[in-house]
């Protein structure tokens, strides 16, 4: 019978594991820093983060939203150097060294 017992009690894991993992249904879908809602277009952290990435990425910095949204030093960085970008207006505000009253040193 325990051969009958550890399959029942495989099944059982493998259901509670595909019934509590994300649904790729519902995945997040961004316009630029908003995010596609069924009735609105909303600004979210998620969304900022991921439209940061892409635009880091067009002046050559690699990086992810995920590691700009787990790295509040290496967010800083980037907005250092990028923060600059009308489209980062948002989501880099107050993090760069102007927007805190310092200047560049050259």
């Amino acid at each position: 019978m325990r051969p009958v017992f550890a399959l029942g009690a495989s099944l059982a894991v493998a259901l509670v594991t595909m019934t509590s993992a994300p649904q790729t249904a519902h995945a997040i879908k961004c316009d630029g820093s908003t995010q596609i809602n069924k009735n609105s277009r909303i600004i979210t952290p998620y969304c900022e983060h991921e439209q940061m990435a892409r635009v880091a990425k067009t002046y050559g910095i690699k990086t992810s939203g995920r590691r700009l949204r787990n790295n509040i030093n290496h967010k800083q960085r980037v907005c250092e150097h990028i923060g600059h970008d009308i489209r980062l207006s948002s989501v880099c505000g107050g993090l760069r060294l102007e927007d805190r009253g310092g200047r560049w040193n050259s």
